[in-house]
């Protein structure tokens, strides 16, 4: 008699031995029976990702032997590409429900060549290929940075799909991971996305809007897929005339070093593609002819101040130089949009033009001219004098500009000359020989003098005349002659006097009371000299 089997009926995992859309085999390994009636055994197959999961049970029959079972199951739909299902045997007897483990599966008969080192422009179209025969007007292709979906077309052998890079706003040099996923109703996508390529978005750059510019505009960029101007990528350029420069946003010709011509083509790498506009830029040339000076004469040295133009607007000051009549000097000093100053060099007397020399335009030259003359003196070259007499010097005076005048450590400021001469007064000065030197200036203060030369002559002050010769005390005496205003001290017979109207001429003074009757001279210390009135004063 047979022994009675106690152990419980046990399952093994189900197998899945075959997979099409429209079916499926399935098999399990059934390792041992119990004495009970097995009165149902089949398959439980499961659909959908939880809490969304369908269920259906298969009732295979009611007869099982321990061993292999197997079973070829046939949706009554065929399987959907890429939804999850999980298959298991089951064994319903009179005492208990048992169970195999699950098995998991897809169906999928979609293939990819995945692309992951793509670069691409918003706009330009992307094909993949691979066999795409499952797919379906489900299916929809994502990226991970934006929620919008991108329509796509597959080849008629559906050996190939493409679709177009949308445009985004992301900057530059971003990375858009576009992916293959099924639309469903079931709450989402149903499995995990299919990768189709990762595209690294290249930067579009329209042509400008307007061509003909100045050096000083600031030229504003428009395009796609632009960085931001803090984070500029290394390989977005610009190509500007000759030069390749890293982006930058508006675009400013005065900051690009070497920049030279007024046909400047422009265009822009973004590391993949070389795009060259259709259209250069035309830097709009300056008007020589609007050139004018704010003076007809000056001397070399001085600050000349062009005006006429919105210099600011053609010139980039430190690549521009200047030439008067030929001869280079320093770059410009007070640059203002309406002015430009500039320092006339030595050069030769006569009218010269003034040249702007800039990388960017054939040489600038005025059609107006400034008439150039040296400071040069006329008549003698010494002349004498006192003390507080007036000199006048003929020379090359501009009228209007102001003069300075150097004499035995004096400086005489803001002399006017009047129809080409200069006057001044002799200084308190020793008696001798005193050279004089004839300066103007510019704006920076720098003195520039005249290159003649020329001498005054200081004679010795003198007594001309005294009268009354005969006084009283509290009379006034009236004293004559030259160069007396600037005596240290005023006596009479050793004593001090209070002098009035002082002038380098003479002036006058009291016979002091009480001042001791009898005669005395006059005497005047000036400047180290001594000097004294040939007449005496007789006191009563």
């Amino acid at each position: 008699m047979q022994a009675e089997e106690t152990k419980p009926i046990v399952l093994e995992a189900a197998i899945l031995e075959h997979l099409d859309a429209k079916s499926a085999r399935f098999s399990c390994r059934i390792t041992s029976l119990n004495n009970e009636e097995v009165k149902e055994h089949g398959i439980i197959l499961y659909s959908g990702i939880f809490p969304n999961v369908k269920e259906e049970q298969v009732s295979i029959g009611g007869k099982v032997e321990i061993g292999k079972i197997s079973y070829n199951y046939t949706p009554s739909l065929p399987f959907e590409i890429g939804k999850n299902y999980m298959v298991a045997f089951y064994v319903q007897s009179e005492k208990s429900f048992y169970r195999s483990g699950l098995i998991s599966f897809k169906w999928n008969n979609v293939q990819v060549n995945p692309q992951n080192d793509l670069s691409a422009t918003a706009g330009e179209t992307i094909t993949i290929t691979g066999n795409f025969e499952g797919i379906d007007e489900k299916f929809i292709i994502t990226d991970w940075n934006t929620s919008a979906t991108t329509p796509f077309t597959l080849s008629g052998d559906k050996k190939s799909l493409s679709f177009v890079v949308p445009k985004t706003t992301i900057p530059h040099g971003s990375i858009l991971n576009f992916n293959l996923s099924k639309r469903t109703t079931e709450g989402g996508n149903e499995f995990s996305t299919i990768a189709l390529c990762r595209v690294k978005i290249l930067a579009t750059i329209s042509p400008l809007e307007r061509s003909q510019l100045h050096l000083s505009d600031a030229i504003p960029l428009k395009g796609n897929n632009l960085p931001n101007i803090y984070e500029i990528p290394a390989d977005l350029m610009l190509i500007i005339g000759d030069q390749k420069i890293r982006y930058q946003n508006p675009l400013r010709l005065t900051s690009i070093e070497g920049l030279k011509g007024n046909n400047l083509k422009i265009g822009y790498s973004n590391g993949r593609d070389e795009i060259i506009f259709p259209e250069p830029i035309q830097l709009i040339i300056p008007n020589k002819n609007d050139i004018r000076f704010n003076e007809k004469v000056v001397h070399p040295g001085s600050q000349l101040r062009l005006q006429g133009l919105e210099f600011a607007k053609f010139f980039n000051y430190g690549s521009t130089s200047f030439k008067v009549g030929g001869a280079p000097l320093t770059q410009a000093i007070n640059p203002f949009p309406y002015n430009l100053d500039i320092i006339v060099p030595q050069v030769a007397d006569g009218h010269h033009a003034v040249e702007i020399i800039s990388p960017f335009y054939n040489g600038i030259v005025s059609t107006e001219k400034i008439e150039v003359k040296a400071l040069k003196l006329s008549g003698p070259s010494q002349v004498n004098a006192h003390v507080g007499s007036t000199i006048q010097i003929k020379g090359s005076f501009i009228n209007g500009k102001i003069y300075e005048v150097h004499i035995g450590g004096h400086t005489i400021y803001n002399i006017i000359p009047q129809n080409g001469e200069i006057s001044f007064e002799v200084p308190n000065l020793k008696s001798g020989k005193n050279e004089v030197k004839i300066s103007y200036r510019h704006e920076s203060w720098d003195s520039h003098f005249s290159t003649s030369p020329f001498t005054v002559f200081v004679e010795k002050s003198t007594i001309t005349s005294v009268s009354p010769l005969v006084a009283y005390a509290g009379d006034v005496i009236t004293v004559t002659g030259r160069g007396l205003n600037t005596g240290s001290s005023y006596t009479l017979g050793g004593h001090y006097i209070n002098v009035v109207n002082k002038t380098a001429d003479g002036f006058k003074f009291l016979i002091p009371s009480g001042f001791q009757k009898g005669k005395a001279r006059l005497t005047i210390e000036i400047n180290d000299d001594i000097i004294q009135s040939e007449d005496y004063i007789e006191v009563k």
